[in-house]
């Protein structure tokens, strides 16, 4: 259950060593070329994580009532553009310098870049061409951004980067919560004394410490060193004040996954790993069961069963869905003007920032196509990791699925993998492509 935990096949010159995996022994590369890793580490800390970022959407008043929901498109030149035309354009000319190895990896990762591909055409019948060339293009740089660092850095070395990253955001969290809790708490309705840190909104914060959690609790090199202890210290303090019964119960389920995962990869009998694979079945079974039956669950333990009010916003949704069910909106919905917002809007009374359901979500803007698409996508997912964990038994996938397990758990309440949570994306995309590089047919080539 370790990511960069040390394999025999890394340890083989010229067989099964992946790209940039340096030889059993030898120093990190991590900071060979210092500049481009403290690039990397601002790029996954800002732009990737999403701290202070973006600068308007912090610095305004947090409200979700109607005055707030645009009444024209937003503009193409706010600063996360420009953050993001900075990342294209010197991501591109870190990729010329390499582009054999890049362009291999970019191969491989096909799928990821075929539903990018979808969501961008998508703008040819959305409301505000523009916005959607715009939310598309972020899509598909934040894809080539994960597809590029996985080929870039060795396991350990991307786990230390990684790690870097949160434990900058969660400083900065920690820090304007201290220096200024009314900017650094949440100010909606219901929310009070709830942190966000850094973060636009709570639900940010505790989606970056969940992942964050996962990375420098599940890597070997990472919490066994002052700097992971450290990471995770702050980043599970943050996700216990950000005050979200939701996050601790996603936070557990892959902890779970990783003890699990972990435990079946180190299983050499095959008596015990039938044994545990029937156990993965049978909890499998137990979470449909508790999704099918999921209002009387909340209502047996006493909470509330409009998911803090995001069944209404699912029914707005549905009845948008249901007037283009084939190919949707449009990616960038949520922020373009158009009559179909409008009704969602009135309907509910107050302006909801997403549908607050990532298959929800991919419906209204892509259709049922991009739906087909995104289901695709997951289950290549699924089959790689199972490939890689099951067949293969690779310590490095173990981390890479428990990220998977933690998205697809967060999907059924928050909105990943398209706008507004295309920063989702990057975590997929970063789980898919290290998944692929952990395959030994993979190493082989």
């Amino acid at each position: 259950m370790i990511l960069g935990h040390p394999v025999a096949a890394c340890a083989r010159p010229g067989l099964n060593r992946p790209i940039d995996c340096a030889p059993a022994g030898s120093a990190s590369r991590l900071w060979a070329s210092p500049l481009e890793t403290a690039f990397t580490i601002f790029v996954v800390t800002v732009p990737m994580i999403g701290t202070f970022s973006p600068v308007e959407a912090y610095l305004a008043r947090q409200s979700f009532s109607l005055q707030s929901m645009p009444v024209t498109s937003e503009s193409s030149f706010s600063s996360s553009t420009v953050a993001f035309s900075i990342v294209l354009s010197t991501y591109t000319m870190l990729a010329l310098r390499q582009w054999p190895s890049v362009l291999r990896e970019c191969t491989r990762n096909w799928p990821l870049l075929a539903f990018t591909a979808y969501a961008l055409a998508t703008s040819a019948w959305a409301a505000a061409p523009e916005i959607s060339v715009n939310r598309g293009g972020r899509m598909a740089i934040v894809v080539l951004v994960a597809i590029y660092i996985t080929q870039r850095y060795a396991a350990e070395d991307l786990a230390k980067l990684l790690t870097m990253s949160f434990l900058v955001s969660a400083g900065a969290s920690a820090l304007i919560v201290a220096v200024a809790p009314d900017l650094g708490t949440s100010g909606l309705v219901g929310q009070s004394g709830a942190w966000r840190g850094a973060l636009t909104h709570r639900n940010g914060l505790r989606g970056m410490a969940a992942i964050g959690l996962i990375i420098s609790v599940g890597s070997h090199h990472i919490r066994s060193s002052p700097l992971g202890a450290i990471a995770a210290a702050l980043l599970l303090l943050l996700l216990i004040m950000s005050r979200s019964a939701t996050a601790i119960v996603e936070t557990i389920g892959a902890a779970c996954s990783a003890l699990y995962l972990g435990r079946l990869v180190r299983a050499q009998q095959d008596v015990e790993r039938l044994f545990l694979a029937a156990v993965g079945l049978l909890l499998i079974g137990i979470c449909g069961l508790g999704l099918y039956f999921g209002d009387e669950l909340t209502a047996l333990i006493g909470r509330d069963t409009s998911f803090t009010g995001r069944t209404v916003v699912w029914n707005a949704v549905q009845i948008a869905i249901d007037q283009k069910p084939m190919w949707g909106y449009g990616h960038g919905f949520w922020i373009s003007a158009s009559p179909a917002l409008s009704e969602v809007m009135n309907y509910l009374r107050w302006a909801s920032p997403e549908a607050h359901n990532t298959w929800l979500d991919i419906r209204l803007q892509l259709g049922a196509v991009g739906l087909g698409l995104a289901v695709g996508l997951w289950s290549l997912a699924a089959l790689i990791s199972a490939r890689a964990v099951l067949v293969y038994r690779q310590y490095d996938a173990v981390v890479w699925t428990v990220l998977l397990v933690a998205i697809f758990l967060r999907s059924f309440s928050e909105t990943e993998l398209v706008d507004p949570g295309i920063t989702g994306m990057f975590w997929f995309s970063l789980a898919y492509a290290g998944l692929l590089r952990s395959l030994p047919s993979h190493r082989l080539r």
